[in-house]
């Protein structure tokens, strides 16, 4: 991949991670006005927040058609970055010097991912990894989910697995974005069916984590599984080499996005 390559995919993953975060936090905020009675008022921010989640799964799909969905899927944590500087700027939220320090982690992060360029060309494509894992991780997650005690345990299994899932999803986004011809080939392509149905299942799993976790367990779980679940898998699939210090950056990534989930789910 061409380092101009590389540089438009990691601006299309920022921006688009930024508004999918950035929108549910708007969401959230138009709940919250409907409850206090603002109705119209709630329903326009959640509407619009709603729409805006849909366009910045386009922009990150445009992403994945240009780079490495290793890379692309690592700069998920970049979203949380300008949730956090939102929050600041639009809800008057105090940054903290830990959220400061995360940001700090989770920018450097992302310029080793997005500025150096990769260790090689794809090599072997692997259909079946493409499959089977998806098949294999939630059978063995839905197997612990009736295992474990009912309580915290629990909601970080079903977590990790809405994680796993949203994340997946990307992989048949880049087999998809390879034969990509324009708005035709999404309607009529079933991998279409398979990447959206993986994303509105991530959506409806974690809803179910919600009932026996806190949310400052179970955000961080799902940010560590949403970030390198496309990185493992976009070597294990594709073949995407990484260089090493792209690894160092998403290990950044990682731990400044893990931080800035749990600061962000304990003040909501």
């Amino acid at each position: 991949m061409r380092v101009p390559d590389a540089l438009l995919a990691a601006l299309l993953a920022w921006v688009g991670y930024s508004i999918l975060n950035i929108s549910q936090a708007v969401q959230k905020i138009g709940l919250q006005r409907q409850a206090e009675g603002h109705l119209a008022v709630g329903r326009v921010l959640w509407v619009g927040a709603l729409g805006a989640s849909g366009g910045s799964f386009a922009i990150v799909f445009a992403a994945i058609s240009v780079g490495q969905v290793a890379v692309v899927g690592a700069l998920a944590g970049t979203g949380l970055v300008s949730l956090a500087l939102f929050s600041r700027l639009a809800m008057g939220e105090q940054m903290g010097w830990v959220r400061m320090l995360a940001i700090s982690v989770t920018v450097s992060g992302a310029a080793l991912v997005a500025l150096l360029p990769a260790a090689g060309e794809e090599t072997t494509f692997r259909p079946l990894l493409l499959w089977l894992v998806p098949v294999v991780v939630a059978a063995m997650a839905g197997g612990a989910v009736f295992t474990v005690p009912e309580g915290p345990v629990r909601g970080l299994v079903i977590a990790g697995l809405s994680g796993f899932l949203g994340a997946w999803s990307q992989l048949f986004q880049k087999l998809l974005a390879e034969d990509f011809a324009g708005v035709a080939t999404l309607l009529s392509d079933p991998l279409t069916l398979v990447w959206f149905g993986l994303s509105f299942a991530s959506m409806v799993v974690i809803q179910f984590a919600y009932r026996f976790a806190e949310a400052i367990r179970i955000i961080p779980v799902y940010t560590a599984l949403f970030i390198a679940t496309p990185v493992i898998g976009g070597v294990a699939v594709f073949g995407e080499v990484l260089s090493l210090f792209q690894w160092v950056g998403v290990a950044l990534i990682l731990g400044g996005a893990l931080v800035l989930g749990a600061t962000a789910a304990s003040s909501s």
